[in-house]
């Protein structure tokens, strides 16, 4: 809830001593530009607004970015789009998906060469999952489903594909877990006594608050357990899952009001680093102990305010090794149109290093990575000229992230 001295003093003596690295321009003249570059891929039509989902690095060393877009003409839910990059971040091709299908929901789902994600049909707003060829940008459908309105869906390290989705009826969230060839192998569902149709309807419209849903897994190679922020009973809800079964093992209770958990990665064993807001203000754990076999509350522990990110900023984290630093790193957006890279030690759990890109435009993080050559990438959704949303693109080298 507020830092202890220890967090205090090291937090200050961060920022002091990486004064000389803190502001970083992508931009070098002495830097290849498919290892370090900022692309913002721009549209003529001033009336249409692009919301940036997921992306991958492909094979090839390029990248696929799956977005979805609002016009003046459209009706209730966003449109999808795709963009496949080269390695300087170059367009290669574009795909704007067949109109019967809106609301792409993240992640993309690798599939060999090609990929697979999950959207909703335009309609009915049931579940569709569709495959991309990466090579030709061309889109078919893969699987339908039954289940309404999709927000998140993962492949994981086993090949399972896992989905949350919302019943509207039934006024329930469900995750279901399925086999490569999406066959289902169980499902869960999570029953929610607030009326929280209309969040969710603007979620996925993009005209309301953007909810951190999110889906992850506990213990590599052997899977344990699944996490899953949803809603439950009356707020946003960190769930734990038995991978094999599917029963509901564990939870940790946020607030009710304004709250969630907004990142969350599992570290080793029973210990996560995570991010939260409440009421506006943002506070990261880069080590806490979480038991996916009990009920616990986020006020249990204690964490770090970040005042300087936006109220109830889009946080991720990841745990990696970067230039043979074993690290928690958080990428969030500033209040000053800034991103902002938190890098912590994994092994103890003290603040490494804070990185600050300047931005021209005000910016908000939709995800990022790691990249195959050792750095990161960042997809982030920026305004131009502070008026028309865009898709961003940014990459960083990993001598960019030496501290």
């Amino acid at each position: 809830m507020n830092f202890t001295a220890k967090y205090i003093f090291r937090y200050i003596l961060v920022i002091v001593l990486s004064g000389i690295w803190i502001s970083c321009d992508v931009k070098k003249s002495d830097i290849d530009p498919s290892e370090e570059f900022s692309r913002i891929y721009d549209h003529p039509d001033m009336n249409m607004a692009f919301y940036p989902i997921d992306f991958e690095q492909t094979p090839d060393g390029g990248f696929l970015i799956l977005a979805v877009y609002t016009d003046t003409a459209l009706s209730t839910f966003p449109l999808i789009y795709l963009l496949k990059t080269g390695r300087a971040g170059e367009k290669i091709w574009e795909t704007w998906v067949d109109r019967a299908y809106s609301s792409a929901v993240p992640s993309l789902l690798p599939s060999g060469i090609n990929y697979f994600f999950v959207c909703m049909d335009a309609v009915n707003q049931e579940t569709r999952v569709l495959q991309v060829n990466t090579t030709s940008g061309e889109v078919s459908e893969f699987n339908a489903m039954d289940l309404q309105y999709p927000l998140f869906s993962i492949k994981d390290t086993r090949g399972d594909i896992l989905i949350l989705n919302f019943d509207r009826e039934r006024r329930i969230s469900i995750l279901s877990q399925y086999s490569e060839a999406l066959v289902e192998k169980w499902s869960l569902e999570f029953g929610i006594i607030d009326d929280v149709r209309y969040q969710i309807e603007n979620h996925l419209a993009k005209t309301g608050k953007q909810f951190p849903f999110f889906i992850g897994e506990v213990g590599t190679p052997q899977i344990s357990h699944y996490f899953v922020n949803c809603f439950y009973n009356y707020t946003m809800t960190l769930l734990f899952a038995d991978a094999t079964e599917g029963n509901h093992t564990g939870t940790l209770y946020t607030y009710q009001d304004d709250a969630a958990i907004s990142s969350t990665v599992n570290i080793d064993g029973d210990r996560f680093a995570l991010s939260r807001y409440y009421l506006g203000d943002n506070y990261v754990n880069p080590s806490v102990m979480l038991d996916p076999g009990s009920i616990q509350s986020v006020t249990d522990f204690m964490d770090s305010s970040l005042p300087e990110l936006a109220p109830d900023a889009q946080v991720r984290c990841l745990h990696a090794t970067l230039n043979e630093k074993d690290v928690v790193v958080y990428a969030s957006q500033t209040r000053t149109n800034q991103l902002a890279l938190y890098f912590y030690s994994a092994v103890d759990s003290t603040l490494q290093s804070v990185k600050f890109y300047n931005e021209k435009y005000p910016v908000s993080l939709a995800a990022f990575d790691l990249t195959r050559e050792g750095g990161l990438a960042m997809l982030v959704r920026t305004y131009v000229i502070g008026r028309f949303p865009r898709i961003n693109l940014v990459k960083l080298s990993p001598e960019d992230l030496e501290y």
